[in-house]
């Protein structure tokens, strides 16, 4: 049985906007990032989860940078049911241009094609009945 991600799933389930959304967390969240052009990586200069991830803390609990990123631009929680995708999976990139908002088989399509899931047995065991085109 696969775990829930604690650092983004648990934090944001309960009112995920109140203590998110003030000028002063975004002005500190978006120092911490490295802007480049637009078309390239945008690397969070911060800390970072054991998984690799982008990792900002917010009254004491850790959230992934690249979900407040997509949180940030549209200024909204993620959807229910919705993941947060880097589209170039760099985990601690936050240009809002590389991140879409999708399901576990968009996720999962998107870590095929860039190679960084090599094992699609994983996919399926991870999501049973799910078809990933490549």
């Amino acid at each position: 049985m696969h775990k829930t991600n604690t650092l983004a799933d648990e934090n944001l389930a309960v009112n995920p906007l109140k203590h998110i959304f003030n000028e002063f967390t975004e002005w500190k969240f978006w120092w911490k990032v490295h802007k480049r052009e637009p078309d390239e990586c945008w690397p969070w200069l911060g800390g970072k989860s054991a998984q690799g991830y982008g990792q900002f803390c917010i009254k004491s609990k850790p959230f992934l940078t690249h979900r407040l990123a997509w949180m940030f631009t549209h200024q909204s929680a993620v959807p229910d049911g919705k993941r947060v995708i880097l589209k170039c999976r760099n985990r601690r990139c936050c240009n809002p241009a590389h991140i879409a908002i999708g399901t576990h088989k968009d996720q999962a399509t998107t870590g095929l094609k860039s190679g960084s899931i090599k094992n699609e047995a994983y996919i399926y065991s991870y999501v049973p009945n799910v078809e990933v085109t490549v």
